[in-house]
């Protein structure tokens, strides 16, 4: 993934969740913010939850 850049996010069984900005990845997280609020909607992905979304 590349900072800065918006994507688009799904649920693996293709439910939408809006346009996430990617920030940053931990080892224990990554970390999104909302795309639509630029740097307030804080999103924190466990890596263990990461495999239930896709990004296009």
């Amino acid at each position: 993934m590349i900072p800065g850049k918006i994507y688009k996010v799904t649920t693996t069984e293709g439910e939408p969740l809006g346009d996430w900005t990617y920030s940053e990845h931990t080892g224990d997280a990554w970390i999104f913010y909302l795309a639509s609020i630029p740097g307030t909607a804080k999103i924190t992905v466990e890596n263990t939850s990461i495999e239930g979304l896709r990004f296009s």
